[in-house]
C-alpha cells in the first residue's frame, strides 16, 4: 500500500555487535552437499578462542604452507602481494555428479549438461556413450546481420556396441575436467574431457577414452553445424584430421566489421584414425588410452585460423596430451589458490566455488565477453543472447572483484567501450550530449536485434558500474586511463540530462521497470547509479589529473542530486521506487539496486538511512525472485540483514534452483546467477566499499569461518579467521599503497601491528588507520600476540 512520499539524503556510521558461542567448520566435506557438522578447522595457536584441529594432510586444506613464516610475511609467492599458492584449492572438495543424461539439450537458455570451458570455447556434453555429443561454442559467434548469438558446431561420437550402457558423469571443478564411466556387456569405457585452460587461442578440446573388459570398440566421429545456423558450411580432411568450417553470416564483413568464421578440426592420438565420408573412425583397444583432440579457432583468433588449427593438432602424440593435461590442471589449481573461503554450510561453499568455476569457463582476458547464456549455446539464444544492460550483462562480473579474480572481468569492458560512438549518436538524436545507452547492445555494427529503449535512461550508468568497481578494487591507474574516456562520456550525459529544480537536480522520465510510462521522476535505482557514475568520474579524473572543469560540474550534480525517495509501507519507512510514478513492484530487485551494486548504502551510512534500507530488504524479501536474487542477497548483507536468515534462504535457493551440473538457472537469465553466492558470502565476510575494512561484517558470530586474500576496495587483499566469535588475526596486503582504515574487530582492545614482519607498534580505538606502501603486508592481532603466533594461526 502507498503512503506519503518523503525524501532522505545519504551518509554515515554504524557497527555490528557480536555474540559468543561457536558453530564449527567441517574440514573435509568429501564432496557432500550437506550443511556440514560439528567438526573443527584450523590448528596452531587459536588465541582467546582456544585451540582447534586442522584438517589432516591430504585434504584440500591439509598441510603446512611451504616457505614458513618468511613466505607468509614477505608477500609474493605468486607474483603479487597475495599468498597465492599458500592457500588451498578448496574447489578440489567439490564435484557435480550426474547419474542420468541431461534433458535440457535443445534450449535457448541454460543446459543441465556437464560443462567445460576456458573463457573462450565452451563445451556441453549431451547423450549417452553410444551417441555422445560435444556441443561447441565460442563467445564471439554472433551473427552480425541478425544481431544475435548463433549456435556454432557439434562433435558427435558414435559407439554403437555400447548401446544401453550405464551412465555416470562427474564435473570435477577443482581441475576443470568432466569424467564419465559407461558399462555395457562386460565392457567399461571411462572418459576424461577438458578444454585446455592455458590456451584460449588454439583452443584444444580433449577427450581421453580408456576401455576395460577386453576386446575393442569402434568409434565414429563427425562434425555438424549448430542448430538453426543455415549459413554456408563445408567439411574436409587433411591426412588423418577431420574438419568443418562454419560461419555466422553470409558475407565476410558487415559494416566494416569482420563476421565470425570458425574451423573445428579433430584428430585421434594413441591409435590410427581414418577419415572418409565426413567421418573420422578409430578403434579403442582394451587397456590402451586413446585421445580425441579437437582444435577450435576463429578468424578473430588468427587471420590464418584454418591452417593454424590444423597444424596445432596434426603431429600430436600421447606425451603431448599428457603435457597438456598437466598444464591445464596447473592453470585451474593456480586459479583457485588466488583466494579461498571456508564456512560451515557446505551447500553454499560448494556453490561459491562452482560459480567461480563457471565464470572462469565463460570469461577470459583478451576474448569476447559472454552473453546471457555464456559459451554453451545450443540454438538461437533467447533474448538474442545479448548484452542486456539493465543488470543481466553486468551481474556475473561483479563476483570477480571481492573474490580476487579481477581478470575474469577483463572481457566485460570492450563491448561497452566500442558502443560509445553509437551511444553518442543516440544522445544527439534526442538533443542530449555525452553517451546514452539503450538497454540491449552487442558487437558492432548492429549490436542486439532488440533496439527497444523501454523509456530507460540509466543503462549507461549501470554499464560502467563494473568498470568503476574494477578501478575501486584495484586502484590501477593504467586501467583508469583505458576506461576514463567512456566514464567521462556517461558522466557528461548525466551532466546534461539532470534538471535543476530549485536547489536540487532532478532525474526525469527514467523508467525503473522496462516500459513504465512517464512521468517517472527520481527513480531510486537510477539515483543510485547516477551517484556511482558521477563519483567514479570524479575519482578517476582526480587520480589522472584531468578535466578539472568538468569535475566541478560533476561534483555540483552529485552534491545537489535529489535524495532517495521514501514512503510509508506496512507501518515502516521504506524506499519508494520513484518520487513521482511507480511506488512499488512485487517482483525483481530494482528497489535495492542503489544499495547493491550501486554501493550507496551500507553499514557506514547515516543510521536513519540504514534503518530504511534494512526495512526495504525485509519488506521486499526477494529470496526466490527469478530476476532479483543476483543483487538482492548481496544488498541484504551490505545493510546488515539477519545473517542467519540470509544463509538459510541462500541454501534453500541453491538447492531449489541448481541443475546437476552446478549451474543455477532462474527465469531471468543464465550466467548472471554466478554472482549471487560469491558476492553474498564475500560481503558477509568482508565489507570495504565505504572505505573501511569491516571483518565478518554481517556474519553469524556463532559460526566459525575463515578466508584468504579476498579483495577489498582500495587495492587490498585481506585474510582473517573467526573462531568462537573471536577474530584471530587480520592480514592486509597492499597493492596500491593507500592507507588502511580497519574497523577494530576487537572492540575496546589494543591492537598490535606488524608491517612486513617487523613490529610497527600498537593502536587503539574504534577505527585503526595504518599507512602503507605498495607491496606492504600487515599482520594485525590483539596486543600481546607475537608475530610467530599470528603466522601459526594464518597457516593452512
Amino acid at each position: 500500500m502507498s503512503g506519503k512520499v518523503s525524501l532522505i539524503a545519504v551518509l554515515a556510521l554504524s557497527t555490528l555487535t557480536a555474540c559468543a558461542g561457536a558453530r564449527k567448520i567441517g574440514s573435509a566435506p568429501g564432496g557432500s552437499a550437506g550443511n556440514g557438522g560439528t567438526t573443527t578447522i584450523g590448528s596452531g595457536s587459536a588465541g582467546a578462542a582456544g585451540a582447534a584441529v586442522e584438517p589432516t594432510e591430504g585434504t584440500a586444506g591439509g598441510g603446512a604452507p611451504e616457505g614458513g613464516v618468511g613466505a607468509l610475511d614477505g608477500g609474493a609467492t605468486d607474483g603479487g602481494v597475495g599468498l597465492g599458492s599458500m592457500w588451498p584449492n578448496q574447489a578440489l572438495l567439490y564435484k557435480a555428479t550426474l547419474a542420468a543424461p541431461p534433458k535440457q539439450t535443445n534450449t535457448g537458455q541454460t543446459t543441465d549438461a556437464p560443462l567445460l570451458g576456458n573463457g573462450d570455447v565452451g563445451v556441453a556434453i549431451f547423450g549417452t556413450i553410444d551417441a555422445l555429443t560435444l556441443n561447441l561454442h565460442k563467445n564471439e559467434f554472433w551473427s552480425l546481420s541478425e544481431a544475435k548469438v548463433k549456435a556454432m558446431e557439434k562433435l558427435a561420437l558414435a559407439i554403437p556396441s555400447m548401446a544401453g550402457a550405464s551412465y555416470a558423469m562427474t564435473e570435477d571443478i577443482g581441475v576443470g575436467e568432466v569424467t564419465g564411466t559407461f558399462t555395457a556387456g562386460g565392457k567399461t569405457i571411462t572418459t576424461k574431457s577438458w578444454v585446455q585452460a592455458d590456451d584460449s587461442t588454439q583452443n584444444k578440446v580433449i577427450t581421453q577414452f580408456t576401455l576395460t573388459g577386453g576386446g575393442s570398440v569402434d568409434v565414429s566421429a563427425s562434425l555438424s553445424v549448430g542448430q538453426g545456423n543455415s549459413y554456408a558450411t563445408a567439411s574436409g580432411s587433411s591426412g588423418d584430421t577431420l574438419y568443418r568450417d562454419v560461419r555466422a553470416d553470409s558475407a565476410d564483413t558487415l559494416g566494416g566489421q569482420p563476421t565470425r568464421r570458425v574451423r573445428v578440426a579433430a584428430r585421434v592420438v594413441g591409435t590410427t584414425g581414418t577419415v572418409a565420408g565426413d567421418r573420422l573412425t578409430f578403434t579403442i583397444a582394451s587397456g590402451t588410452p586413446v585421445s580425441l583432440v579437437t582444435g577450435v579457432m576463429s578468424n578473430l583468433d588468427s587471420a590464418t585460423y584454418q591452417d593454424v588449427v590444423l597444424s596445432s593438432i596434426s603431429k600430436l602424440a600421447a606425451a603431448d596430451v599428457t603435457a597438456f593435461e598437466t598444464a591445464h590442471r596447473a592453470w585451474w589449481d593456480a586459479f583457485f589458490r588466488k583466494s579461498f573461503i571456508e564456512i560451515p554450510d557446505k551447500t553454499i561453499e560448494k556453490q561459491y566455488y562452482a560459480s567461480l568455476y563457471l565464470l572462469a569457463c565463460v570469461s577470459r582476458t583478451g576474448e569476447q565477453a559472454p552473453g546471457l547464456w555464456g559459451n554453451w549455446v545450443m540454438r538461437d539464444a533467447d533474448w538474442n543472447g545479448d548484452y542486456t544492460l539493465n543488470y543481466n550483462y553486468e551481474a556475473p562480473f561483479y563476483a570477480a572483484f571481492p573474490t580476487n579474480h579481477v581478470e575474469l572481468a577483463d572481457s566485460y569492458d570492450k563491448p561497452v567501450i566500442d558502443w560509445v560512438p553509437t551511444a553518442q549518436a543516440q544522445a544527439m538524436r534526442n538533443g542530449w550530449t555525452g553517451a546514452y545507452y539503450r538497454v540491449h547492445i552487442g558487437p558492432l555494427p548492429n549490436g542486439s536485434g532488440d533496439t527497444n529503449e523501454w523509456n530507460q535512461k540509466f543503462n549507461g550508468a549501470f554499464a560502467i558500474s563494473v568498470m568503476i568497481m574494477h578501478y575501486d578494487y584495484t586502484r590501477d591507474l593504467g586501467y583508469a586511463t583505458r576506461i576514463y574516456p567512456t566514464i567521462k562520456q556517461v558522466a557528461t550525459f548525466w551532466q546534461s540530462y539532470l534538471v535543476k529544480v530549485g536547489t536540487r537536480y532532478v532525474l526525469n522520465n527514467d523508467a525503473q521497470h522496462e516500459g513504465d510510462q512517464n512521468p517517472q521522476m527520481n527513480g531510486v535505482m537510477s539515483l543510485g547509479f547516477v551517484r556511482m557514475a558521477l563519483q567514479g568520474a570524479i575519482d578517476m579524473s582526480t587520480a589522472l589529473g584531468m578535466d578539472s572543469d568538468a569535475r566541478a560540474q560533476w561534483q555540483d550534480r552529485l552534491t545537489n542530486l535529489s535524495a532517495f525517495p521514501t514512503f510509508s509501507r506496512n507501518g515502516q519507512t521504506v524506499f519508494r521506487y520513484t518520487e513521482v510514478g511507480r511506488d512499488w513492484n512485487p517482483g525483481n530487485a530494482i528497489g535495492i539496486q542503489h544499495i547493491y551494486p550501486a554501493s550507496q548504502v551500507g553499514l557506514g551510512s547515516d543510521p536513519a538511512l540504514l534503518t530504511i534500507a534494512q526495512a526495504m530488504v525485509s519488506q521486499m524479501a526477494r529470496w526466490r525472485d527469478g530476476n532479483g536474487t543476483v543483487t538482492f542477497y548481496p544488498a541484504a548483507a551490505r545493510v546488515g540483514h539477519d545473517p542467519k536468515e540470509i544463509l538459510t534462504q541462500l541454501d534453500g535457493w541453491i538447492t531449489g534452483n541448481t541443475y546437476p551440473n552446478l549451474h543455477i538457472h532462474t527465469g531471468g537469465g543464465g550466467i548472471e546467477n554466478f554472482n549471487t553466492v560469491p558476492s553474498t558470502i564475500a560481503e558477509m565476510l568482508l565489507q570495504s566499499f565505504q572505505g573501511k575494512l569491516r571483518l565478518f561484517a554481517d556474519w553469524p558470530m556463532t559460526d566459525d569461518a575463515r578466508f584468504g586474500d579476498l579483495r577489498a576496495s582500495g587495492g587490498f587483499l585481506v585474510s582473517s579467521r573467526l573462531i568462537g566469535g573471536v577474530v584471530q588475526y587480520v592480514r592486509v596486503a597492499s597493492e596500491s599503497g593507500e592507507p588502511v582504515v580497519l574497523v577494530n574487530p576487537w572492540s575496546g582492545k589494543m591492537v598490535r601491528v606488524y608491517k612486513n614482519g617487523q613490529d610497527a607498534g600498537v593502536q587503539s580505538g574504534a577505527e585503526i588507520t595504518i599507512s602503507t606502501a605498495k607491496g606492504d603486508v600487515l599482520n594485525i592481532a590483539t596486543d600481546g600476540t607475537s608475530f610467530a603466533d599470528i603466522m601459526s594461526r594464518l597457516s593452512i
